[in-house]
């Protein structure tokens, strides 16, 4: 509010901003403080002040007000999020590099819970070792890119955001739980190669050593299907038959099936005796 000859009211934004103010008669804006309309914008303490964005860049200890929006970066979030003295230097903490430390590190929990319950289902012996490997670096990619990301955070110990995340997240402690939890799953993961490679071994002596059997199995039941196909079996035409007719058919029926019955058999034997060479494991 202004006050001249007459009261002027003007409408502010939660962080100061009022379209209508340079066209106003007050050079009086946000919380009483002076506007330069020339910066369009305040000149508050330090100037922590992004001008476009009408937000602090950082919270000013100096700002002639101290509660409505001390400051609005730290993503929205100020109270999670805190520069311990709002005069930190930005080549030392940034909001960026902070966000950045800090996602990394929620990253790194919620890694370190995964890891800790999944469970490592076993390959089919029939999958090539290759093929195993390629799966098993799929899902050790995840674990190297959260480790080489929290390689990198470790690498900044000692700057001013390295200090104030390490208040607020154990950083040491986190770090030690991922890499606990990363060389355990490791060690599984070696295990099950380590098996998968022996039941592969195995398969390969069973299918080397059943491959010819089932092959000679096969063309003898193609022969034993072909055979069926040849005999001569009853049909519903037999009704129309006097019973000497049928008599006599069923004779010739004998005759005709009898060596192609016998061959049958003798194929049927022997595939018998083949399964039997099959073998089920090493």
């Amino acid at each position: 509010m202004a006050q001249e000859s007459e009261r002027e009211q003007f409408d502010y934004t939660a962080y100061g901003d009022c379209s209508s103010l340079s066209s106003g008669r007050s050079l009086l804006g946000f919380n009483g403080e002076y506007y330069d309309d020339f910066l369009q914008g305040y000149m508050l303490g330090n100037g922590y002040r992004l001008l476009n964005g009408m937000r602090f860049n950082s919270p000013d200890s100096f700002a002639p007000f101290r509660v409505l929006n001390a400051y609005g970066y730290c993503n929205g979030d100020p109270v999670n999020y805190v520069d311990p003295s709002g005069h930190a230097p930005w080549w030392l903490f940034s909001p960026s590099s902070y966000f950045k430390m800090k996602g990394v590190f929620e990253n790194v929990k919620r890694a370190t819970k995964l890891i800790n319950r999944t469970g490592l289902k076993n390959f089919k012996a029939s999958a090539h070792p290759s093929d195993v490997a390629r799966a098993i670096e799929s899902k050790m990619q995840y674990v190297k890119r959260v480790g080489a990301d929290l390689e990198r955070i470790g690498a900044k110990e000692g700057s001013v955001t390295f200090f104030a995340l390490g208040r607020k997240s154990k950083l040491g402690a986190t770090a030690a739980e991922f890499s606990d939890a990363a060389e355990r799953f490791k060690g599984r993961v070696k295990d099950l190669q380590v098996r998968h490679l022996g039941d592969h071994e195995r398969y390969i002596k069973l299918r080397d050593h059943n491959a010819p059997i089932l092959g000679e199995i096969y063309g003898l039941n193609s022969k034993i299907k072909y055979l069926n196909a040849q005999r001569q079996d009853g049909n519903k035409f037999d009704y129309d038959l006097s019973d000497r007719e049928l008599r006599k058919v069923e004779s010739e029926r004998r005759i005709h099936n009898k060596p192609i019955d016998k061959e049958i058999y003798r194929l049927e034997r022997k595939v018998s005796n083949l399964q039997k060479r099959l073998r089920s494991k090493v």
